[in-house]
């Protein structure tokens, strides 16, 4: 998607391959098949993120006819859309060949940090999976404390001053690291965590599609 988040481009970069990028549709913040099939008569397309921006869920039945027809795999990326609904009536993330969730802490499924990868293809799973460290779990332990500190505080102007000196300090657990090798497992506070956000899911889409009403609201129409 042409309109999407640095860490989506770094991800496909570091794995050895070329990001392409797909311009969004006139009126969405997702390309149709319009853009999908002209990327493909301009590239050599071997995956497809499909990322349903801002829980918006773009329509995927064209968009699958067109990857079955070039062989090209389908990732779904729910970071904006877990629990969402196609056009169609499919939940998004029952479309592709792989499903990312993202659990970090600017998304609806918010845990602090973290993520899964689901894969409806035969993969090798790995041997161990190691877990966070100690001072990485304390860290994200501590985020939300260290978050309601600084905004109650802000108003004062000492939120900022407790804002700089926990980042520089590297004590703010932050969305996105480009020091992450491999899978970790997730800790059983964070999975209990998350369990209750999907149980609270739809309040949170809700939510999110109000957000998202204010910006086709407010934004102008040509930039």
């Amino acid at each position: 998607n042409g309109f999407t988040c640095y860490v989506v481009y770094q991800a496909v970069a570091k794995a050895g391959h070329k990001p392409v990028f797909i311009d969004v549709a006139e009126g969405s913040l997702d390309f149709d098949e319009r853009q999908l099939a002209k990327a493909c008569s301009n590239h050599e397309l071997k995956a497809l993120v499909i990322q349903n921006t801002l829980g918006l869920p773009q329509n995927t039945k064209p968009t699958e006819e067109i990857c079955k027809k070039n062989n090209i795999v389908i990732i779904e990326d729910l970071a904006h859309s877990f629990g969402a609904v196609y056009p169609d009536g499919r939940e998004t993330g029952t479309a592709g060949d792989f499903t990312m969730l993202s659990f970090s802490q600017d998304k609806p499924m918010d845990v602090v940090a973290g993520g899964a990868l689901i894969s409806r293809r035969s993969i090798q799973p790995a041997n161990s999976v190691p877990k966070v460290s100690l001072k990485q779990r304390i860290i994200n332990r501590l985020y939300p404390l260290f978050t309601i500190i600084i905004r109650a505080t802000y108003p004062f102007g000492l939120g900022r001053f407790i804002h700089y000196g926990l980042k520089k300090l590297h004590l703010l657990a932050t969305p996105m690291s480009d020091n992450i090798t491999q899978p970790y497992q997730i800790n059983k506070i964070a999975a209990n965590l998350l369990l209750k956000r999907l149980n609270n899911s739809e309040s949170e889409l809700k939510h999110r599609r109000q957000i998202a009403g204010i910006y086709s609201k407010n934004l102008p129409e040509e930039i």
